[in-house]
């Protein structure tokens, strides 16, 4: 039987391939390794009976649950760990993901559909459910199959949910932009150019990061336009992540979206992002906002 400790120690593993490989795997190679984090959460619980859940995510992650103090016990999200275990109950088997998903392109298409997957309010029937995994499997864009969910998702959602709920489904983007906001502002305080080029050898593509910078200072404003923009293949898995997250906003037609997320990030810090990641297509660039 594990105690808490050993739990964590066996999670760590997954929670940190997911974290640094979920760019390049397959959508059915990323549910795996999430599937693995859901299976032992549920083998915990089951011999655990007296634990909720969510009290075992705030154990985990090391906040207190209720009257409770727990000490800080690992880095390992709160959000993960409930995706992880709806994961599970969504494939009582493993072997299930594959032959549900062969040809699901990204993580995060199964990701967005999850509410009309797991049980819950919007689980769907056997017919609807059908349909929606032939369009995640499908051989269409990611960007067609993504705007698809989305329309399903106002379809069926966008009017029945509570207002803050909407803003619970930008966590993930949240923590995305956060993590990077606080990756550049390092590295810019911290490092040389010289050395930035070498350990980020994307930013060579000074078209690229201009428009990067440039669609996320747009975020801060309904009066900014932005526009959708190539990724390079030369990038590491969680800048390609916040890539396409900004992409994503990029090609929505409704700004309701990036306005929920201002609620979530202040503009000026959208700002001060643009700016660091334009500092780093330029030497001088750089080394001013290093002195600031």
């Amino acid at each position: 039987m594990l105690t808490l400790n050993e739990l964590i120690k066996e999670i760590i593993p997954f929670y940190n391939f997911h974290r640094k490989n979920q760019a390049h795997l397959t959508g059915a190679e990323a549910i795996e390794n999430i599937w693995v984090v859901g299976d032992l959460l549920k083998k915990y619980l089951d011999v655990h009976k007296d634990i909720a859940p969510r009290t075992l995510y705030h154990q985990i992650y090391g906040k207190s649950e209720q009257n409770t103090n727990i000490s800080q016990k690992s880095y390992i999200t709160r959000d993960f760990l409930d995706r992880a275990y709806r994961v599970r109950r969504i494939f009582p088997k493993k072997k299930y993901i594959k032959t549900t998903f062969p040809s699901l392109q990204r993580y995060r298409l199964f990701y967005k559909s999850m509410p009309f997957l797991d049980e819950g309010r919007y689980k769907m029937n056997a017919a609807d459910r059908e349909k929606l995994v032939k369009l995640l499997n499908s051989k269409k864009s990611y960007k067609e199959i993504m705007s698809e969910v989305e329309r399903l998702k106002n379809k069926r959602i966008a009017l029945k949910i509570p207002h803050d709920s909407k803003l619970k489904e930008l966590e993930e983007e949240k923590k995305i932009f956060i993590s990077i906001y606080n990756q550049t502002y390092k590295i810019i305080k911290e490092l040389r150019f010289n050395v930035v080029e070498s350990m980020l050898p994307f930013i060579n593509d000074i078209a690229f990061v201009k428009k990067l910078s440039q669609n996320t200072g747009a975020l801060s404003s309904d009066q900014l336009k932005m526009s959708s923009f190539k990724i390079p293949t030369n990038i590491d898995a969680e800048w390609c992540i916040f890539s396409e997250m900004i992409n994503s906003f990029a090609e929505q037609t409704d700004a309701k979206q990036r306005r929920r997320f201002r609620r979530l990030i202040p503009p000026e810090k959208m700002i001060q992002l643009s700016e660091m990641l334009y500092a780093l297509t330029d030497e001088q660039s750089f080394n001013n906002l290093k002195a600031k």
